[in-house]
Parts: C-alpha cells; structure tokens; sequence
C-alpha cells in the first residue's frame, strides 16, 4: 500500500510539474501572439506595397510610351498640314487661278503647335 501511495504521489507530482510546464508555455504563446499577428500584418502590407509600386513604375512606363507616340502622331498631323498649305498655294499659282482658302488648316496647326509646346 506503501508503494502505491508513493507512486500515486510520484505520478501527481509529474501530472503537477507538466500541467504547470503546459500553463507556462500557453502564458508565453499567449504574450507572443500580438507581436506574431502585427509582424505578419507588416510583411502583408509591405507586399501590397511593394505590388502597389510595381504597378505603378509599369503603368507609368507605359504613360510615358503613349506620351511620346501621340507627340509623334501630332508632329505628323503638322507635318501634313504643312504639306497640305504649301500645296493648296503651289497648285493656285500653277493654275493661275484664285488663292485656296487655308485658314482653316493654318488654325489646325496653330492648336497642335500649342499642343506640342504643353
């Protein structure tokens, strides 16, 4: 009887020492938590921030690349109308006859010239 007191007590000795083992370690996952949480909210945002800036660097290489095409379609445009007026004037005299009205395109290159200067 002796021998299985002293082994009831070994035993709740041992239930003791690793219920208090387990309640320590819940204390110090449960402290830990908060920082675990705002750590991996940190490194989501930084993702998101980092998708955020790439986008952003791509969308504006892509601005830059319309920018300069529709420059280019705009000097070719006043290149046109350019060629047009010159035109129109070359063939009046050729023909001897009356002057082409152009003003219409002189205004037409006006707006884009000022256009090219913004």
């Amino acid at each position: 009887m002796s021998a299985l007191k002293d082994t009831l007590t070994i035993l709740q000795l041992i239930v003791t020492s690793c219920t208090f083992i387990g309640m320590i370690y819940a204390l110090y996952k449960f402290t830990r938590k908060p920082t675990e949480d705002i750590n991996e909210r940190i490194v989501k945002i930084e993702t998101r921030l980092d998708d955020t800036e790439r986008s952003l660097n791509t969308n504006w290489e892509q601005t830059r690349k319309q920018q300069s095409m529709v420059e280019d379609i705009q000097m070719c445009i006043l290149y046109l109308l350019d060629f047009e007026v010159a035109y129109c004037a070359y063939s009046s005299k050729k023909e001897g006859g009356e002057e082409i009205d152009t003003t219409d395109l002189d205004e037409a290159r006006k707006i884009i010239r000022q256009r090219l200067k913004q």
